[in-house]
């Protein structure tokens, strides 16, 4: 069953036209309101021979719906159209039907003329008219409570903050033409990168269209921090499980936090995504920090110019006015604008200036449209205050920060900011701003100054989530993040205020600049009190490790912790805005003559465990660099070597298996003349001795690229051939078969068709769909 109360007044017409449309074989035009009444939509502006009344009644009674129709009843007369149709989301009874056709019986054949939503569910599950189904994103979606399902299953990461978005936001989503692009983007390539400036819609946008793939049985896997290491934890390794993963802000969210080695490791997870047919990667990002990671991450633009990752920019220019029209209209229902608000913007349709305006972004409208801003405006004074906030879009945080916020509330939010980009745990967030009102001076036993603070803000700066039975609090918007990381910079007391009262390692790390921020932890790090310290990531181990090695810190404190903690280290840590790998801390503790020495590293690698916790994480490059600093004849230990050997090949076979034999087909001369050869299942016996060569030159290359890798590190003959046997298992006929059909004949499999707006059943004709949408009845607040 489709749920029709999730459209707006609009979409219901707009569904209404298609279906009728298509039944009658005529174009229907909506009527221009105001001029007459009784007319929604009509086959001819003149004529009138066809004339549509759609009343979108879904949440109210039928003695409602009747009173409505019965002042239809003289303008009808008025208008004497040839036919008249009626078109409501309501179940009607065969009683309730005779009743609204003895009104309007004069101008109808028969009670086939009333359209109830038990005739528009038939038609929408007609296999004909699946095209009209899936332009109506809300109808499909929802249908047969698919979400509500999934989303009862533990399958995301951040799965609260997802639900969260979409039950908040998906009545009020508005299906533009981007979307249906996009979704049409992900359909043919399964993978999307979303990029635009602040506020265009690219969170909401790219939540519906993971939420999308729900009715096609995707599992959906979401993180809002853009780590690819996250979430590539949880992405199963069977093939035929079906996943989105949606990487949010993923390289960064207010400013470019692509860390060193961090592109690569995103390149690698694309690549991996793209081999596996029942994967889909939504990635987006701000086109400020896009441009960014292509100027200063060389590897990372070359693979964006080779066009392997599809882009799709969202920018206001490319949103038509009356999908504007419709994002305005449908904040001002959400956040039920009082009449008299509504109609000051309607007086003179001086909404056309707001849609209309340079600088209209769906950001702002959501900022003027919340009750606790324009309820502090008079509402002859309202078109006023959204203009002047289109006008200067920069202070919008800028005067709730400024004039708004008490200093209290600001000390909670630059407390806020100094923790995190995304959400932490309310209590460690208590913990740092009580910590920081007892470090100046302003606490009071009495006062529960966090509670009184947090209960003021919540739902307008920011928003808790329960995750996993954990209270998280994060930004409302990511764009106050923007404004406090731009405003603190040229706030030096703010700063300082915040840099006197911290607690947390990540906070120091966040709140200085690199260099300073380091030479705090050395210093910290000498003298001891380190110790002292607290992380909120577990990474307070990883800190010790990355000081000890860059500094040569000397300390017997810190002697166990080192022994016992390599295992505690993850492939690749992001620390003060660099990626630390590992084996570059291995490395640095066995080359290292006086680490080596003065914490005793040599006396434990005959220890299988902690041989162990050494190579735990490491990927075959990261083996080889130990490799190459254990061959030093100072420090040469079988046990140790041997150990690295077995680990070497282990993760050669992890890398073969994430190889794209597609990309290496093109490497081979005469490899064009496969075109002629597809489809494989009917040319098998022509392409066998083809098929072979190809195998063979591509294992060749294959081979070549790991020698390259490897370099000087190991001795290659000791597992080349244990390699061409991995090669072999990997560059087989049958995967090389799989990869040319892929590249030549791929066929989607996905069963949505998004269509273009000129396929819409119905024609605005020269009527102004801004002001149809205008002109629908509104859920006015108090």
């Amino acid at each position: 069953m489709y749920d029709f109360t999730n459209l707006s007044d609009v979409e219901f017409e707009r569904l209404s036209a298609d279906i009728i449309s298509r039944q009658l074989g005529v174009k229907l035009r909506y009527f221009a309101p105001g001029r007459d009444g009784g007319i929604d939509l009509v086959d001819d502006m003149v004529n009138k021979n066809i004339v549509v009344q759609v009343k979108h009644y879904a949440k109210s009674s039928f003695s409602g719906l009747l009173t409505s129709l019965r002042k239809e009843v003289d303008k009808v007369k008025t208008i004497k159209p040839k036919q008249y149709y009626i078109c409501v989301s309501q179940e009607l009874t065969a009683l309730n039907i005779t009743e609204i056709y003895n009104l309007f019986k004069d101008y109808m054949d028969d009670t086939s003329n009333i359209i109830t939503k038990y005739e528009l569910v038939n038609f929408l599950n007609e296999d004909s008219n699946q095209d009209i189904l899936r332009k109506n994103y809300k109808l499909w979606l929802l249908s047969d409570k698919l979400l509500k399902d999934i989303f009862n299953n533990e399958v995301f990461i951040d799965s609260e903050v997802l639900l969260d978005d979409i039950n908040e936001d998906f009545k009020f989503f508005v299906q533009a033409k981007v979307f249906n692009d996009a979704l049409e983007t992900l359909k043919n390539h399964r993978i999307l990168m979303l990029y635009g400036a602040p506020g265009v819609g690219k969170s909401i946008n790219s939540k519906m269209l993971a939420a999308a793939f729900v009715k096609e049985d995707y599992i959906i896997r979401y993180t809002t921090d853009g780590q690819v290491s996250k979430i590539k934890s949880v992405v199963s390794e069977n093939p035929d499980v079906k996943e989105v993963i949606l990487l949010d802000d993923c390289l960064g969210q207010y400013y470019f936090n692509l860390k060193k080695g961090q592109d690569r490791e995103l390149i690698s997870f694309i690549k991996y995504i793209k081999q596996h047919k029942n994967k889909i990667l939504i990635l987006n990002t701000r086109v400020t920090i896009l441009n960014e990671a292509k100027r200063s991450r060389f590897e990372f633009r070359d693979f964006l110019d080779q066009d392997k990752i599809p882009l799709k920019t969202i920018d206001m220019e490319a949103i038509s006015l009356d999908e504007k029209a419709e994002i305005f209209y449908n904040h001002l229902s959400r956040n039920k604008i009082p009449k008299p608000y509504f109609d000051s913007l309607k007086l003179d349709k001086k909404y056309k200036n707001i849609i209309r305006h340079g600088n209209y972004n769906p950001r702002i409208i959501e900022y003027v449209t919340q009750k606790f801003r324009y309820s502090k405006i008079e509402s002859e004074d309202y078109y006023k205050y959204i203009l002047k906030n289109l006008e200067n879009p920069k202070e919008v945080w800028a005067d709730e920060f400024d004039e708004k916020l008490g200093e209290l509330d600001r000390i909670f939010m630059h407390t806020l900011f100094s923790l995190t980009d995304t959400y932490t745990e309310v209590d460690v967030l208590k913990e740092c701003f009580i910590f920081r009102l007892q470090n100046e001076g302003r606490a009071k036993s009495t006062i529960d100054y966090f509670s009184v603070v947090k209960t003021r803000l919540t739902k307008s700066l920011v928003r808790i989530l329960d995750v996993n039975g954990k209270q998280m609090i994060g930004v409302l918007n990511p764009s106050i993040n923007d404004y406090m990381n731009s405003h603190l910079k040229s706030n030096t007391i703010g700063l300082n205020a915040i840099r006197d009262s911290i607690l947390y390692i990540e906070q120091l790390e966040k709140m200085y600049e690199k260099n300073e921020a380091e030479e705090i932890l050395i210093k910290k790090l000498n003298s001891g009190e380190f110790f002292n310290l607290t992380s909120l990531d577990n990474k307070k181990i990883a800190y010790l490790y990355y000081g000890v090695t860059k500094n040569i810190i000397l300390n017997d404190s810190y002697k166990q912790l080192i022994i016992n903690n390599f295992n505690k280290l993850n492939e690749s840590i992001n620390l003060f805005n660099i990626t630390m790998r590992k084996e570059e801390i291995i490395v640095a503790f066995l080359q290292n003559k006086v680490l080596f020495g003065f914490y005793s590293i040599g006396e434990h690698l005959d220890d299988g465990n902690f041989i162990d916790d050494i190579i735990d994480d490491l990927d075959f490059e990261g083996i080889s660099k130990v490799i190459l600093v254990t061959n030093n004849e100072e420090i040469l230990i079988p046990e140790f070597l041997e150990r690295l050997y077995e680990s070497l090949l282990g993760e050669l076979d992890y890398y073969l298996s994430g190889i794209e034999v597609d990309e290496y087909i093109e490497d081979i001369n005469g490899f064009e003349a496969f075109f002629d050869l597809m489809p494989l299942e009917e040319n098998q016996a022509k392409v066998g001795g083809e098929i072979q060569v190809l195998c063979s030159e591509i294992r060749k290359i294959i081979m070549q690229e790991i020698i390259d890798k490897l370099n000087k590190s190991i001795d290659f003959e000791t597992i080349k051939e244990h390699l061409e046997e991995m090669l072999e298992s990997y560059i087989s006929e049958d995967a090389m078969i799989e990869a040319l059909d892929r590249k030549f004949n791929l066929e989607p499999d996905f069963d949505f068709e998004p269509d273009d707006d000129d396929m819409r059943g119905y024609d605005p004709g020269n009527v102004d769909v801004t002001d149809v949408i205008f002109n629908r009845e509104v859920d006015y607040g108090d």
